[in-house]
């Protein structure tokens, strides 16, 4: 997908998630496509390292519901506090691939340029 596209689905996430900080968002996903660029990769590449924007855009939307459910002025919410274990454990996977696979990539790639020196 596009720069064009990808930018234009995370802002509707985000809309639909109801983040507030949208253009700070969109500026910093935007950086990430000026440095793919210059570093010589595709948009469609960029992309779909950065991830699904819904995905992004979910967890866009538990950061927010954690920042309010920490804050000592607002009321404790055992709903909102289930509501947000019940997001972790759906992102998790997610973001265990994202460590994972460019992890491993890192680890074996060290490996394989000692071996094969």
């Amino acid at each position: 997908m596009s720069q064009n596209e990808y930018l234009k689905q995370l802002e509707i996430a985000l809309q639909t998630n109801g983040i507030a900080r949208i253009q700070e968002i969109l500026a910093d996903y935007r950086e990430h496509f000026v440095i793919g660029l210059a570093n010589g990769k595709s948009e469609i590449e960029i992309g779909q390292k950065l991830g699904d924007p819904d995905v992004i855009a979910k967890a866009y939307k538990t950061e927010d519901m954690i920042r309010v459910i920490k804050c000592p002025e607002s009321d404790f919410s055992f709903s909102s506090a289930l509501k947000i274990m019940g997001r972790l454990i759906v992102l998790a996977p997610f973001n265990f691939l994202i460590v994972l696979i460019p992890g491993t990539t890192i680890l074996y790639g060290k490996k394989w340029i000692r071996i094969s020196n």
